[in-house]
This record gives C-alpha cells, structure tokens and sequence, in this order.
C-alpha cells in the first residue's frame, strides 16, 4: 500500500495522537462475531484474534504514518547532526 493511500485508509485511526488512552471493549465470551453481532458460541470469533486485529491494524498505521514522513524524519535528523556537529567540531 503506498504512503498516499495508507494516510486515506487509516484516517479514522488518526484520532489516537490526541486520545490520552485507547480503550478497545473484547467480546470475553466469543459469541459476538465481528460487526458485533450476537451469533453464539460456534459463530463468534475468539477474543485473541479480535486482540490480534487491534494490534495489526494499529501496525500498520505506525508503519504507514513512517514511510508517509520519513522524508521529513530524514531530514530532521541530519540536522541534528549537523548542529551537533557545529558545537563540537570548534571546541576541538
């Protein structure tokens, strides 16, 4: 997925940088499915793997964010390194 798409895809998930705490409420019993939904325990999906797609997609939108400013990431860097090295480099 490139960067431009990703920002589009996970947009909702932007909401995070501002929130103090994320609370993702689990279906302990499994007889939810995933739109949340009461099907029973054969139909229901086990609470791990509602875990597990919490976790992947929050992943990946670190993962997107990153490439999307890693130029910018770069960048800031080399700065750093310069003023560093504009502080040091005279007292030697």
């Amino acid at each position: 997925m490139n960067s431009g798409m990703c920002l589009l895809f996970f947009k909702f998930l932007d909401d995070l940088t501002d929130a103090d705490v994320l609370i993702h409420v689990v279906d302990a019993s499994g007889t939810a499915d995933a739109d949340g939904n009461c099907v029973g325990v054969e139909g229901g999906t086990h609470p791990l793997q509602d875990l597990a797609w919490v976790r992947k997609e929050l992943l990946e939108w670190i993962s997107c964010n990153m490439e999307a400013k890693w130029d910018t990431v770069i960048r800031k860097g080399q700065n750093r390194v310069r003023l560093v090295s504009d502080i040091l480099v005279p007292m030697f």
